[in-house]
């Protein structure tokens, strides 16, 4: 049986303990047909959920991984528009990424995140000092400010970037809200 010595499906370590299963059959038991109709059944149950929490008469739910989801943003939101993103990290750069590749905003402008240290160079293969500090998000004023310069029509920005571990205060998004809302 599996999990047990010289058990495992890796070829590299035939003797490796492994109740695992190959990232295949994994990738295969996790995902369900969307013809099927389990799936159907858990579809029609998140849109009588959402419909009932947000009190809408409909909801509409788009399966697919998460830069599936950020492109359909995207295309609904921005399309033809000036957008702004606020790019603390790799996960962020992902909404230049799309703008570029679909060429979806008439004008795409970023906010970029810094250095902590604030060392010209720092936090960067450029680093003076080597220690390639910890990113934070635009200062707040600053973001305020360069929105009122950019006037973007939409703006994007990550709540959570995992990649640089930047969780966005509520406060900082509501300022950053009110600022896009006065000047867009």
């Amino acid at each position: 049986p599996r999990g047990e010595r010289g058990a495992s499906n890796n070829p590299l370590y035939p003797d490796a303990p492994s109740p695992l299963k190959e990232y295949s059959v994994v990738f295969h038991d996790r995902t369900l047909n969307h013809m099927s109709e389990p799936f159907k059944k858990a579809m029609l149950d998140m849109d009588a959920m959402l419909c009932e929490v947000y009190n809408a008469e409909t909801a509409v739910i788009i399966p697919g991984s998460g830069s599936y989801a950020m492109e359909a943003v995207a295309r609904q939101f921005a399309t033809g528009k000036k957008a702004m993103s606020l790019r603390n990290g790799y996960f962020s750069w992902r909404w230049t990424d799309i703008f570029e590749t679909c060429d979806i905003p008439y004008k795409a402008v970023v906010a970029q995140a810094g250095c902590v240290d604030k060392q010209p160079g720092c936090g960067t293969s450029r680093c003076p000092c080597g220690s390639k500090a910890q990113y934070a998000p635009m200062p707040i004023d600053d973001l305020e400010e360069y929105i009122h310069k950019e006037k973007p029509d939409v703006f994007f920005a990550p709540h959570v970037e995992t990649s640089t571990g930047i969780l966005l205060p509520d406060e900082y998004i509501k300022r950053a809200a009110a600022a896009v809302h006065a000047n867009g």
